[in-house]
């Protein structure tokens, strides 16, 4: 009886009527109608106690159907006593068909899933005090028996989420087909008056044969396949002619890396279906998270794939010890433990890790050396081709990698929106502190650079302030340290020279240009070094071997301090490509600039050659003094 008021709600709403229209004469009768049978529903006497006193076994029953006007079900609970089966209506539940067109077997699938779910639900709130012995699930739709009777994945998306989660409710043997004129539930699907639903018996204790033995009842679970097959099922591809075969093995390493555009997804996901393999032979796992192993074995597995492409030839050469092509031969190249080719070098007794003594080989027209290239790049703050060839080296041998690394780098949407074109001025002579030996971060010139906005902390909305970079830079060979400060005061500022100094070692020689909190700095030490010079002659002794000489570049002459103005254009260069316009915390700036600290004492001492005999043994003991962390070995092969 409410879905009668439901349709005419929704007659209304197809129309589109505004508060003050008129309803048209149709539906004004219909609702005239309507109104005119409410006073009907005085006869309705429902009883409230439902089960008999001597129940032996009860049992829930449900009906569904599907109409173009709506959908619904209804629930009896059937109870078995001694020489008697009474059924009484439970529940019932009823919904409009959508405004938008929908065939009429999805209309009865719906009701199905209306049906599966209040099913579900009565027997959870029933079974602790009744002890349900079965739950039957009936319906008048030979095709939905069909969908309920196929395989999810054979069905179409909409219809397959459906039949799960049916099938996930009530299981499917307890599903039955039943004839329309015995289904209960056509009522909840079309509506039906006032009068007629006082009228109607099979309604409020639904269809006769309910009464009867089990065996009596005219229903049955053979599944009606119609003519032209079950409707919402996939279509299978069929091949017709032999032109148009398609290989059946497709190389999944290779589609792997024409899938991805990043060199660490492609590494997990491989790794990850390495994992899968293995679990199919049933050797679990427990850990949620690739290992280092795995990802070494997926690698390696790349490695193999691309080589086995591009070096089949060499690969034959080297197992049968023939002669390689020009190209290859030069680099010495032997097959390791897992057959991989890898390059010979003249840094056996070194103490350098293996990958880095005898790298990769990899050609440079490889989809797996451009990825190697941009994943590098970007893991080490976009740095320029010369250090990115120089790590890279450090595991991979890439033939012509200077112009695979100047290909993709001219690619970068970060490098180049960052890069514009400068002019070089004319260079000057270099000072005496920039081309004579001496011990690292013992002349150095000074720079600040900012302001950068840092935010007080990682809540919402928190307050930001202005902080300064003090660049501090080697004039002999041009390591770089770079201190935090929160303004450019001359106390913050000899604070930052403190850290420096208790870091660095103390410094001989300090340039800067004119800026104020420089001179402040300045004055200040001179009178504490006019102070330590009057007292006793020891600690004048300690001082004056001590004494820090500062010197200042004319005013308005930047060009006088070019090596820390690189310095700071250095550090800008990372941190804008990292940072952008993010607002960090101050913590999270520190350790930024550490980390740009690092890569730029990264940087090779000199040009780096595509030839293994010619390796300059600086680069890798420059290498190796960065990861101990000790700049003074920079010092020590450039003096």
């Amino acid at each position: 009886m409410v879905l009668k008021a439901k349709l005419i709600l929704q007659a209304l709403w197809k129309l589109q009527l505004n508060w003050d229209d008129p309803v048209p004469d149709s539906i004004a009768h219909q609702w005239t109608e309507f109104v005119s049978e409410l006073s009907y529903l005085k006869q309705v006497q429902i009883p409230r106690h439902i089960l008999p006193s001597d129940v032996v076994e009860c049992q829930l029953v449900g009906f569904c159907d599907g109409s173009s006007k709506g959908y619904g079900c209804c629930i009896y609970l059937r109870s078995v006593c001694r020489g008697k089966i009474s059924v009484k209506l439970l529940i019932a539940k009823s919904r409009v068909a959508p405004i938008k067109p929908v065939t009429i077997n999805r209309l009865e699938l719906f009701g199905a899933v209306l049906l599966a779910r209040v099913l579900k639900h009565m027997a959870d709130l029933l079974n602790p005090h009744l002890k349900l012995s079965r739950v039957i699930a009936f319906t008048d739709s030979s095709t939905v028996l069909s969908w309920l009777n196929t395989e999810p994945y054979k069905l179409k998306t909409f219809v397959s989420h459906r039949v799960v989660k049916i099938t996930d409710l009530v299981h499917i043997r307890n599903w039955y087909h039943v004839s329309t004129s015995d289904n209960p539930a056509d009522h909840s699907s079309r509506g039906l008056s006032c009068s007629q639903l006082i009228a109607s018996d099979t309604w409020w204790s639904g269809p006769s044969w309910l009464s009867l033995e089990t065996s009596e009842w005219p229903v049955s679970q053979d599944v009606y396949v119609p003519p032209g097959g079950v409707p919402e099922v996939k279509s299978l591809p069929v091949i017709t002619h032999a032109a148009d075969l398609v290989p059946l093995y497709e190389d999944p390493i290779k589609k792997l890396l024409s899938h991805y555009s990043s060199f660490s997804r492609v590494q997990r996901a491989l790794a990850w279906l390495l994992r899968f393999s293995k679990v199919l032979r049933k050797l679990t796992f427990n850990c949620k998270t690739l290992t280092v192993e795995e990802l070494e074995n997926s690698l390696s597995l790349l490695v193999q794939h691309e080589q086995t492409e591009y070096f089949a030839n060499e690969i034959e050469s080297v197992k049968c010890e023939r002669t390689c092509s020009r190209p290859i031969q030069k680099l010495n190249p032997f097959l390791d433990h897992r057959g991989l080719l890898r390059v010979g070098e003249r840094l056996v007794n070194s103490k350098l890790p293996l990958s880095a003594i005898y790298p990769l080989l990899l050609p440079k027209n490889s989809r797996l050396s451009a990825l190697i290239v941009d994943c590098f790049h970007k893991l080490h703050l976009h740095c320029g081709p010369r250090m990115l060839q120089s790590i890279i080296s450090r595991k991979f041998w890439i033939l012509g990698i200077r112009n695979l690394i100047r290909s993709r780098l001219s690619k970068c949407v970060t490098c180049f929106k960052v890069n514009p074109t400068s002019v070089s001025p004319i260079m000057g002579n270099l000072p005496a502190p920039r081309v004579q030996p001496s011990r690292c971060f013992s002349k150095i010139g000074i720079d600040f650079a900012g302001p950068f906005i840092v935010k007080e902390s990682k809540r919402r909305k928190a307050p930001v302030y202005k902080v300064y970079v003090c660049v501090m830079v080697c004039l002999a060979v041009k390591a770089i340290h770079l201190e935090l400060v929160t303004d450019l005061s001359t106390s913050a500022f000899i604070a930052a020279l403190d850290r420096f100094v208790s870091r660095r070692g103390l410094c001989q020689l300090i340039i800067s240009d004119c800026g104020t909190n420089f001179v402040g700095a300045k004055r200040y030490l001179s009178e504490v070094h006019q102070f330590l010079s009057t007292q006793e002659s020891e600690l004048n002794t300690e001082c004056t071997e001590r004494n820090i000489v500062w010197q200042q570049n004319p005013p308005t002459a930047s060009h006088f301090g070019g090596i820390f103005e690189s310095g700071v254009k250095s550090m800008k260069y990372h941190l804008k490509r990292v940072v952008g316009l993010q607002v960090l915390t101050f913590e999270e700036m520190l350790t930024m600039l550490n980390k740009v600290e690092a890569v730029l004492n990264s940087r090779p001492l000199c040009a780096l050659s595509s030839d293994p005999t010619e390796v300059d043994v600086f680069h890798h003991w420059w290498s190796f003094g960065i990861i101990t962390g000790d700049p003074a070995y920079r010092y020590v092969f450039t003096a």
